[in-house]
């Protein structure tokens, strides 16, 4: 007698293609806007039945300016894909998967780096000897991105002559003169003219001896 025969036959089922709706991309947050470091990015791929989707190869974007955008790997079992952002320009960038389909997703916030320069306000101005004049100092990084005020903590001087009180100068002598901050050993300058202090005019009194008597 003959027995009879099983037999199986295995079936793959494979994910459809990635949707939108199912997809998203992220970035890590914040990051020093100097070129060097970089924000990770992850992609998620999935299809209408959220399924991973794998060995695809996205590409995406980032707002903003001067932004460097690295190659993203493809997609693994789990759908994920990793790649690299960096940029000089400290802002807000939001990212945006360009392909296999068009998701905009999160943000990642670029941060000014370490000081680089200062700059002192108003860069020029005009005061009658006597007068003052008050100043701002801001701080920037390397790629000019701000990094804020710091009048507050900054040192002010003035020369060939005069004085400041905190972010206030002042001079007496007439002509030009430089004033500068300094902060954590960075100095920004500005000019100031002095003109000179009005004239002061004495008439004679009645009853005053002008004839020599």
């Amino acid at each position: 007698m003959d027995l009879p025969v099983t037999q199986t036959a295995g079936v793959t089922f494979t994910a459809g293609a990635p949707t939108a709706g199912n997809s998203n991309i992220t970035g890590t947050s914040p990051v020093t806007a100097d070129g060097v470091a970089t924000s990770a990015i992850t992609i998620t791929l999935e299809d209408a039945n959220s399924n991973p989707v794998s060995g695809v190869t996205p590409t995406f974007s980032a707002t903003g300016s001067n932004n460097t955008l690295g190659i993203c790997s493809a997609t693994t079992a789990l759908g994920v894909s990793t790649c690299t952002l960096a940029s000089t320009k400290a802002e807000v960038k939001t990212l945006s998967i360009l392909t296999p389909v068009a998701v905009t997703g999160g943000t990642v916030t670029f941060q000014a780096g370490a000081l680089d320069h200062i700059t002192i306000s108003p860069p020029t101005a005009t005061i009658a000897a006597g007068g003052s004049q008050a100043y701002t100092a801001t701080a920037f990084d390397q790629y000019n991105n701000t990094i804020g005020d710091v009048t507050g903590s900054a040192t002010f001087g003035i020369a060939p002559d005069g004085s400041c009180t905190g972010a206030s100068c002042t001079a007496t002598v007439a002509g030009g003169h430089t004033v500068t901050g300094t902060e954590s050993g960075k100095t920004g300058a500005a000019s100031l003219m002095v003109t000179p202090g009005a004239t002061v005019s004495i008439d004679p009194q009645p009853g005053d001896d002008h004839g020599g008597r």
